[in-house]
């Protein structure tokens, strides 16, 4: 799935999709060309609060990946989101 702006509810909820059986398994994540250094992004899980991922633009436009290696989680939020898109692998 590709997201491009800030997700304040589940990202099931935003889609209009239901979770997959058994939660969401990430395989992996790539900020795609974070517009400035000093952006950031974040991603919680459903509560809104926990954090499972983040980080903050060192170079403009360098993409950035980031293996989760099968990270099964309920649901998640993109509360902050500066630039750039998220590409979530999943299955």
């Amino acid at each position: 799935m590709a997201i491009d702006s800030v997700l304040a509810s589940k990202v099931s909820a935003a889609a209009g999709v239901a979770v997959p059986p058994g939660g969401w398994v990430i395989d992996h994540i790539r900020w795609y060309n974070p517009a400035a250094a000093n952006d950031t992004f974040v991603l919680t899980l459903g509560d809104g609060t926990t954090v499972f991922l983040k980080d903050i633009c060192v170079t403009a436009h360098q993409s950035i990946d980031y293996p989760m290696y099968g990270l099964k989680i309920e649901d998640f939020q993109i509360p902050t989101l500066a630039s750039g898109v998220l590409y979530v692998y999943f299955r």
